[in-house]
């Protein structure tokens, strides 16, 4: 073989060489045929946060001013500010407590069932927006239509209960909030807010029966049991707490030239009135009516605290006059008045 046959045989081996190492690229792309990632479905679902009670704010009639006491029969408010990180729809119930602390120890465990004296629970369904009361069927009372709650949609927000106390809740110095949450999934969270309010002293008084006439009264006579008496005068107290029994008139002058004083001895055209919340006269209970201006006669300081039905006293009058007395019509006004008797 020359040595033009023997190179161009090396170059023919050169040439098919090449052709040898480039043709697997080119018939098998990179990758194909070649199984290098897999898959796998996930899925969760998600877990209930229990709400969390951030704070409980008691507010006055207005909504803003804090209150520092409590009085029965006003307007209150209460605001619950709750953190769920679920969003606040997913909350079941929203309850909350106001209670007399008989010992103040701001204990859960002795917090007293609901009733006109010593308890009420407002309460909130979330899932129906419907408020209502827990309170023995008392007066206490939820103002459904000032009470409100926020976005739902939302992780935080103001739950705001609008409440009247009732008219006997007891007159005490501490009186506490407790408020309870709880979602759909039965989470929860309690707080007891321990405010220490006072419950002011409140008194009602109505007269209810009888009719304070005398007829006709002679000068000279009086201040004895069975003259000139006249009984039946019912009065009907409610409190919640001590209370006095008195009475008092607003003007001296009953007609003609007469003069009402605050005297056992009289002298001509002058008269007084004694009351009791007995029918006996014994000379020494009843009391001289006066002047409310100058001081009301205080017939009894032996008042307690009272069903919401109150009270119900007889009362009894006896008049005296003096001699001798101008011949006329008298006639004048008698107020009784329920006091604090703390």
């Amino acid at each position: 073989m020359s040595k033009v046959d023997i190179r161009n045989t090396v170059a023919l081996l050169v040439v098919i060489a090449m052709i040898v190492a480039i043709a697997p690229m080119l018939v098998f792309p990179a990758g194909v045929g070649a199984v290098d990632n897999a898959s796998i479905e996930g899925t969760f679902t998600l877990g209930s946060a229990a709400p969390i009670i951030n704070t409980v704010t008691i507010l006055e009639s207005d909504g803003l001013t804090p209150a520092t006491s409590l009085t029965p029969m006003s307007t209150y408010y209460v605001r619950v500010n709750i953190t769920d990180d679920n969003t606040l729809d997913d909350l079941a119930t929203c309850n909350v407590t106001v209670l007399y602390d008989t010992n103040s120890n701001n204990s859960t465990g002795d917090i007293p069932a609901d009733g006109a004296t010593q308890a009420a629970t407002l309460q909130l369904n979330v899932d129906t927006s419907t408020w209502s009361i827990s309170d023995g069927g008392s007066t206490w009372d939820i103002v459904t239509g000032s009470c409100s709650q926020p976005t739902l949609t939302n992780i935080t927000g103001d739950f705001t209960f609008c409440f009247t106390v009732g008219k006997i809740a007891t007159e005490y110095s501490d009186w506490d909030f407790y408020v309870a949450v709880a979602d759909d999934s039965a989470n929860g969270d309690t707080l007891y807010e321990a405010e220490n309010l006072p419950m002011n002293w409140y008194g009602e008084i109505a007269i209810t029966d009888g009719t304070l006439a005398w007829g006709q009264v002679l000068a000279g006579t009086g201040f004895g049991d069975g003259v000139n008496e006249v009984t039946g005068i019912e009065v009907n107290y409610i409190a919640n707490g001590a209370y006095d029994e008195q009475v008092a008139t607003d003007d001296t002058a009953w007609g003609g030239s007469s003069t009402l004083v605050a005297s056992e001895t009289l002298s001509s055209n002058q008269f007084a009135i004694k009351v009791d919340d007995e029918a006996t006269y014994d000379g020494t209970d009843p009391q001289l009516v006066n002047l409310y201006s100058t001081d009301w006669a205080t017939i009894d300081v032996t008042g307690a605290q009272t069903t919401e039905s109150g009270d119900d006293v007889t009362n009894t009058f006896w008049p005296k006059l003096g001699s001798p007395f101008v011949d006329a019509n008298y006639s004048g006004t008698i107020y009784f008045k329920i006091a604090n008797g703390s």
